[in-house]
């Protein structure tokens, strides 16, 4: 099963996955993690939240 992961060398810490996804992402020392794999009712957000990352820092692995 694929997993959300957030490549901390790319992320900015723009904020725009909590944003999109709060129950799935937060943000430690400025930049964005994954809190919790995202159930399949959360997908569509956790999907969002990578569409709009402005450094494609967030992908399935």
């Amino acid at each position: 099963m694929k997993e959300l992961q957030v490549d901390r060398e790319l992320c900015i810490g723009c904020c725009r996955c909590v944003d999109f996804a709060p129950m799935i992402f937060a943000m430690e020392d400025g930049l964005a993690y994954v809190e919790i794999q995202p159930s399949e009712d959360e997908f569509d957000e956790a999907n969002n939240a990578l569409e709009n990352c402005p450094t494609e820092a967030i992908d399935w692995v």
